[in-house]
Parts: C-alpha cells; structure tokens; sequence
C-alpha cells in the first residue's frame, strides 16, 4: 500500500492480480514487479518504506483555500496541501527548534491568510513581522513601548458589552497571573479596583474618566491594613509598580481604548520588543486577547472565521502546569472563541514548555526540525507518533514538516514548505515613523502626546528610572537602619561590583519572584512550589548564582544547617527591569531567619509576639512577646551590632524583661561581656543561643 501514493489505481490492479493469481510462478512475477517498483519509486522494499509518513487522501487536505506547502513521501511530491480557513478558528500549533523555519512557515500562512480577507494580528516578541509589509504595504505595525508607532492600552477599561465586575475579576486574575500574584494579592486588587470604579462613576456611566494603574497604586498605597493583608499589600504595590515603570508605565496611562478596536478591522503586528520584561509582555499580550475576546462575546456568535491572533513565544502565555492546577483566563477563553469568529496560532520553538490546554484545542499541530528530548516526547504524544516517526522528528530539513489535522487524517504526513520571498530588515523604524506620520487618523489621536509617551530608550535615561523605583522602594519599606558592618558591607559591594546582565527566563523571573516573597523558604519547598524537579530548580539557582544575581547563606541550626537564598544588592536593577522589585536589605537573612524563630519560640511559650516593635525616642526593638504577666523585649543579635547600645536605648522603656538571643558562637561571647558591663540594669537581662530557640 506504500506505492499507492505515488502509483494510484495502477497500484491497486496489480495487487488485486497478486490476490487472485493460483500459479506460484505467476505471483512470484507479480511480487518480483512490485519490488522492483518498491526500489524505484521508494528506495526500499515494499513492506520497509524509509519514509515512515505515508501521504493522506488527497480530496482531504487539498479542498481548501489556505495553501501552506506540497505533502511529500518517498522524496516525491504528491498533492499541495490547502487547510480549509474556516477551521482555523479551532487553532493551529507550531513547533520547532530555532533555525527550523518557524518564522518562514508563519509568514507563508499569514500571507496567504491576509490574501483569503481574513484580518491577522500579530503579537511579534522581536521585529520580525515588520518585514511583511514588503508584501502587504497596509500593514500596520504598532511598537509598544518604543515611540516610533505607539500603542495605548488601559487594561482597567472594561471592553465594550462587558460589565465592569466581570471584568475587575477577570483583568485581576492576568495582572496575577503575569506578576505570579497570590489569592491575597488578588483579593486586594479586587477590593481596590470595585472601589476605584464606584469612585469614578464606572457603575452609573457617568465618566468620563476611567481609572488607570497609577490610580489603582495610589488607593493601595493609601490602604491602612494589618496583619496577612499588609503582606498582600507589601506585594500587591510591588506588582503596581512593576505595571507603571517605565515603558509599560506609558503604555497603560491612557484614557483610551480605541486602538484595541482597530486592530480588528485591519492587518496588525504588536511589537513587544520595546517592553524590557517579559512580564509586561505576557500582562500585555493575556490582556490584550482577552479584551478581544470579551469585547466579540458581547457582539454574539459568529460562523466564519474573520480574525486570526499569531501568538508569538507562546509558552510564556500558555506555560504547562502540573495536573489539578487552575487554568488561566487565556486557557478557559481558547475553547470558546471560535464560536465568535476567532481563531489562535501558537508558535513556540519549544513544545515541552506549552500547556496541554494549547495541544488539545488545536485543529492541527505543525512540527518543524527538533532537538530535544522533552520536545520530542511532547510532540510524539501530541501526535499519536510511532517510533519512525518519533525519530524522525530529529532528521528533518530545515524548511520540512510534519503535520496532523484532527478528523482529516488519521496519521501524520510530511510537508515540505515553499521559500517565503521577502529580505530580512527591509523595513525601518524610519519607515514606520513615516507610515504613522502618513496616516492622519493616527496622527490626529497621537500626535498631542506622542512626544511625552514613548519609551525610555537611552541608557542613562534607564538607569534614571531604576534609581527612581529604588528611592520609591526604600521609602515604603519600614524598617530599623541595618548593622554598621550590613551598611558597610552593601556600601562595599555597590561600589566595587558591576551589576549583573544576562537574558532572563520565565522560569528565572519566577524563581527571583518567590525569593524576594518567601526569602526564608526551604530549597524542597521552593520547588515543590514552582513546579520544578529538584535538576531543573538546582541547574537554575546554579546559573544565577554564577551571574551573580542571587547569595546563598548558610546559617547553622541544631540539627545542621539551612542554606538560605537572597538577591545580591547589584541585581536590584537587573530585578526592577524584570517587574520584580526586592526591597532595600535592611537585615541580614540570618538576622531575619532567627527572628522568625524566636518569634515562633515565644509564640509557644503562650505570649502574643509582634516584629519590629516601635520604641518611643530609641527607634525599634525586635519583638515583643507579651502575655497578662510580664512584657519582654527580644533582641536578635548576630554579633555585627553593637550590643551595648542595642541594651541600652531599652534601659528606660516600660519593659519588665529583656531577652538577648545569640545566633552563633561569636554572638554568645559578646552579648555575655555586655551584660558583664552593665552597672546594676533596671530590668533583668537573658541570653539565649540558637540552640535555646531551634
């Protein structure tokens, strides 16, 4: 049957002759003729194809009006291949490797997709998809966060036919889910965002001004909370300015939605280069999508296919998750949006790292040349891949493919892909300046504020803005000054240390994240948390603790050791960049580590603790642990400060006991000769070691 292909009904006569035939001789002729075919047409026998991917029927995948390439087998062309454009709302799925032609596939479907009328946007991550408009000259090409042709997008502004507490809570959960947010963060956001729009007439339609992130940020900054919900607001305002610095900070400070609702009657790219973190362009591109998709659900259901959403990097969007764990708004949408004449083209290089969200709603699934393993086996599953095939994966050409349509074909086949013809670079940003300045409808929206809203694109303008989110950072983080030798330490390591620079990942961002939230979390802990095998979670805090982005601190307990992580004060910057923003290190992460501890010790002994308890005149005491006998104030001591003036500034407080907790050894000796060199204290004086409390 591996000739029939290449033979048609020739074929079939000659194999019904060989079934009917009675004689011995007569069927050895025939089998003789047969493999002889087999040598020519297939370099092989006929029952042991080299070419493991048989060809469909042609009427199956030749009835369309999207053509993408010819099907090959045997190193022959068969048919072209034509998908039907109305099923491309049920999504399509490109993998390769990079160098295996992603960018040139993607580009043939787009052209031929724009030529068939129906509009394509594309979420570009690089500036790649410019070079189209050498062939579609319409095409408009928006450079978020860079000045050349800007984009203006409020995520806080509900799409048209959305009421505005559906939305809070969808929009709530794509901020949270980009900045990997908690249900406190959420819950918080939600209750200041209701607030915000009750403020501003969302409700009533009364307007006509619209709440925008800065505003959100001021409400939470102004909240007067306490206990768990402080925390969620020490990382809510995190995320808040992470949203408005910098270039994304001008993106989403307008009042302004209507370049959203362009972008569904013209060709588009979006490109995200100019957004230096990554989680401003997943906030970004989630929120987008979901605007689109809410503002057609209000306009009702739709049967044909009139926009098509190119997502660019995808796994950083739709990202694979670990059984039982909640879907995104993004994965709940993909099911449904086809229903209302949209349609997705996920492309990653790798497939590994996308969601099986991604594979189980896509009509067909397009793999291009791979190398590694886990891609491999993600595909070969995706796939129904036999071993042949599996193989295969690894030995294809640059510009070949291997595609499997859902119901068209029951089996994967090959495809070789044609040159798409364009030169790479051709179009400049002085060309899209043009093109903007050239357009008079855009000119007449941007042209009052385009001078003051691009992004920040010099480098010392840069680092401006970086100092600035420092200054903001150490003024909201309430803390006592650190240790002479912690200052003297920080001030060593920012004057003689260059800050670190490298490309960060997904997985790197989020592992920096959960740092800087739980900075004494245990290493098992951590990655259980993060989904990461313990390889993957060492490999990662290997490199960036190489770069120099991240410490690690051993501190002695009773029964060993804990090897703490925090982030180095020169990475601050580099965080900042990435919509992570750590604060000020105040303390050492032993002195944090024991304090916590000590506050857990106490709270067993049955006494109330609070940290960082104010001392009228003589700044803050550790803790305070108190019950309806006595109030004790508990000094953390690691033997850095200067433990005599630490038992001093308490000497007139209101205190009945003073507790001295010695971290390690050296501590021990110290705070034992301070005591000794106390004349006649008004309250008593205890030392505790680390064995005491652990």
């Amino acid at each position: 049957m591996r000739l029939k292909p290449i033979l048609g009904k020739k074929i079939d006569s000659l194999w019904k002759a060989y079934l009917l035939s009675e004689g011995r001789d007569e069927k050895a002729d025939i089998l003789q003729t047969l493999e002889i075919l087999a040598e020519k047409h297939l370099g092989s026998s006929i029952d042991n194809s080299s070419d493991p991917f048989p060809p469909p029927d042609k009427g199956s995948v030749a009835a369309g009006d999207i053509e993408l390439g010819t099907i090959r087998y045997a190193g022959r062309d068969i048919s072209p291949l034509k998908l039907k454009s109305d099923r491309l709302k049920e999504h399509l799925l490109v993998a390769g490797r990079s160098g295996s032609g992603k960018t040139n596939l993607t580009f043939v479907l787009v052209d031929s997709v724009i030529r068939s009328g129906i509009k394509v946007l594309a979420l570009d991550w690089k500036r790649g998809y410019r070079d189209l408009k050498q062939v579609h000259p319409d095409l408009k090409v928006y450079t978020v966060g860079r000045d050349i042709s800007p984009f203006r997008f409020n995520p806080l502004i509900p799409p048209p036919g959305c009421e505005p507490n559906i939305w809070i809570k969808l929009i709530v959960d794509v901020i949270a889910d980009a900045y990997l947010g908690g249900e406190g963060v959420i819950s918080l956001l939600v209750s200041g965002l209701e607030h915000l729009y009750n403020e501003f007439g969302v409700y009533e339609g009364i307007g006509p001004r619209w709440p925008t992130i800065k505003d959100l940020l001021g409400w939470l900054k102004n909240a007067k909370l306490k206990g768990r919900a402080a925390q969620w607001q020490a990382s809510a305002q995190r995320i808040l300015m992470a949203m408005t610095y910098g270039e994304f900070g001008r993106v989403v400070e307008t009042q302004d939605n209507s370049d959203i609702l362009k972008l569904l009657d013209e060709n588009c790219v979006l490109e995200m280069d100019g957004l230096s973190a990554n989680t401003d362009k997943v906030m970004f591109s989630e929120a987008l999508a979901l605007y689109v998709y809410r503002h057609r659900l209000a306009q009702g259901p739709r049967d044909k296919l009139t926009n098509l959403l190119v997502i660019e990097e995808a796994h950083n969007l739709l990202h694979a998750k670990q059984a039982g764990s909640r879907e995104s708004v993004l994965e709940n949408s993909i099911r449904m949006v086809r229903q209302y004449g949209l349609g997705y083209v996920f492309v990653d290089q790798s497939a590994s790292l996308l969601s099986k969200v991604a594979f189980a709603n896509s009509y067909a699934t397009i793999a291009l040349s791979q190398k590694l393993r886990s891609d491999i086996t993600s595909l070969t599953s995706a796939m129904n891949l036999d071993d042949d095939q599996k193989s295969a994966l690894s030995q294809l050409e640059r510009g070949e493919a291997i595609v499997k349509i859902a119901d068209c074909s029951p089996r994967p086949f090959r495809v070789k892909l044609p040159l798409f013809e364009i030169t790479e670079g051709e179009i400049t940003d002085a060309m899209l300046r043009s093109d903007r300045d050239g357009d008079s409808a855009r000119s007449g929206q941007t042209g009052g504020n385009s001078a003051g809203s691009g992004a920040v694109s010099d480098g010392p303008e840069k680092e401006k803005e970086v100092d600035k989110i420092l200054k903001i950072l150490d003024e909201i983080t309430a803390s006592h000054p650190p240790a002479d030798q912690e200052k003297d330490k920080q001030s060593h390591s920012t004057e003689q240390s260059h800050p670190p620079s490298m490309i960060m990942t997904r997985e790197m961002i989020r592992f920096l994240d959960d740092i800087v939230q739980r900075p004494l979390s245990s290493t098992v802990k951590r990655y259980n948390r993060l989904r990461f095998s313990r390889r993957r979670g060492n490999a990662i805090k290997k490199e960036l603790t190489a770069a120099g982005i991240i410490d690690a601190v051993s501190v002695p307990t009773r029964t060993g050791q804990v090897v703490l992580l925090q982030i180095s004060d020169n990475a601050r910057g580099l965080c900042i960049r990435e919509g992570i923003f750590p604060p000020r290190r105040r303390e050492s992460i032993e002195h944090l580590f024991w304090k916590e501890k000590a506050k857990e010790y106490f709270a067993d002994l049955g006494y109330d603790v609070s940290l960082e308890h104010s001392v009228t005149d003589n700044g803050v005491v550790d803790l305070v642990a108190k019950n309806h006998r006595e109030k004790i104030a508990v000094e953390v001591e690691t033997g850095k400060s200067d433990i005599a003036a630490n038992i001093k500034k308490l000497s007139d407080t209101d205190f009945d006991r003073l507790v001295l907790v010695a971290t390690n050894a050296s501590a021990v000796d110290k705070i034992d000769r301070a005591i000794a060199g106390c004349d006649n204290p008004r309250v008593p004086i205890e030392r505790l070691c680390w064995l005491d409390i652990s």
